[in-house]
């Protein structure tokens, strides 16, 4: 772009090189990572840890200013601030504590933090004296595993649709495979799994009560099986629509008085499975004891995934496998280009440092280690 302007406009600039960009977009990260709060207002904390990729998992500390957050929308780049930043091959509580005492000697005053019910992080955050506001979503999706987890209908059903996955993938029918569900996020990502046996249990039902051309026995065959787990399929998308409707509000609106209170009414009508109604009754009654503190909270850190998502999206044109010091720049996502601000980073971040707070990290590749390896 830069050297069309140049052709075009016939100005005499020196066209920056790549790395020259690099690592001005590096400096500018180090410097928000390292800026001092000029404000004294309370922070919400986000936290979460994820990107694992051998030994190495990143560890990102987000922060919302509460005094100019607006309760109307879900949080998004522009609302939060990238507060801390580390990678180490795992975190324990006492190490995420040291984090977060970071972020406090830089004048961020924490008011309570969002965060899912991880075992490091609620003992950071009981370490650090701050309060917990638990993740609706992964509190919720919790409810669900915990009665379907174990349970033989659910095993059955989810093996089954794992046999039609493997028998039609890569053949014509490949358009009624449901979509896979992986280990340790597949209550999270029920939704699709759900909405996928209410369709195709619909069409069945439909092919059965008419006489089917060849092509439509053949579906209904394959997919016939579902009736027998009819029951769980309508079950899970009573569920699905009740998380979707909680979740527009308390994600949008926040947790206060008024919308526990449209929640209380919503779990309460008669279609809601009574395990989902005592959970999100508990869940209610967990997070509203802060709100005498607050008059309203964020109950939500599906942001923290927004930034590991586009980071990893930027990542896969990198050639070296693993986290490199180009994690730096989440710490640039939704903060503006002011003019002064970003004179300042170039001038306080030097080379030598983003060298050291990559030693501190231990980013070394994959590629690099294996260089090291066969050059020694």
């Amino acid at each position: 772009v830069l050297k069309v302007i140049v052709e075009v406009l016939g100005v005499a600039l020196k066209i920056p090189c790549i790395n020259s960009i690099r690592n001005w977009e590096l400096k500018k990260g180090l410097y928000n990572l390292e800026s001092v709060c000029k404000t004294g207002d309370e922070y919400a904390l986000l936290i979460d840890e994820s990107y694992c990729i051998g030994q190495q998992t990143l560890l990102l500390l987000l922060g919302v200013n509460l005094s100019s957050y607006e309760f109307e929308k879900g949080l998004n780049f522009s609302n939060t601030e990238v507060l801390g930043l580390a990678v180490q091959p795992s975190w324990t509580g006492e190490e995420i504590a040291l984090e977060i005492e970071k972020i406090q000697n830089r004048s961020y005053t924490i008011a309570y933090c969002c965060s899912d019910g991880g075992g490091n992080i609620v003992k950071a955050l009981r370490i650090s004296d701050i309060e917990r506001v638990p993740d609706c979503t992964h509190y919720l999706s919790k409810i669900i595993e915990k009665e379907y987890k174990n349970a033989e209908i659910f095993t059955s059903f989810t093996s089954q649709c794992a046999l039609i996955n493997r028998q039609n993938y890569m053949g014509k029918d490949t358009g009624i495979c449901p979509p896979k569900l992986k280990g340790k996020s597949r209550f999270l990502n029920l939704y699709t799994l759900a909405k996928w046996g209410l369709k195709n249990l619909t069409l069945v039902q439909k092919l059965a009560s008419s006489a089917p051309t060849n092509p439509q026995q053949r579906i209904y065959n394959k997919l016939k099986w579902l009736i027998g787990y009819q029951t769980l399929i309508e079950t899970l998308n009573i569920l699905v629509k009740k998380i979707e409707a909680i979740s527009k509000i308390i994600k949008q609106k926040g947790l206060s008085k008024a919308t526990i209170a449209k929640v209380k009414k919503m779990i309460k009508e008669k279609d809601t499975p009574l395990f989902f109604q005592q959970g999100v009754a508990s869940y209610l009654e967990e997070a509203s004891q802060l709100l005498s503190k607050q008059e309203k909270l964020i109950c939500c850190s599906d942001i923290i995934e927004s930034h590991f998502g586009k980071f990893k999206n930027q990542q896969k044109k990198n050639p070296d496998k693993g986290i490199t010091i180009n994690c730096l720049r989440i710490a640039n996502y939704g903060k503006p280009m002011e003019k002064e601000e970003l004179s300042k980073a170039m001038q306080q971040i030097k080379i030598v440092d983003l060298e050291k707070w990559k030693d501190d990290n231990n980013l070394e590749t994959f590629v690099a280690r294996k260089k090291k390896l066969y050059k020694s």
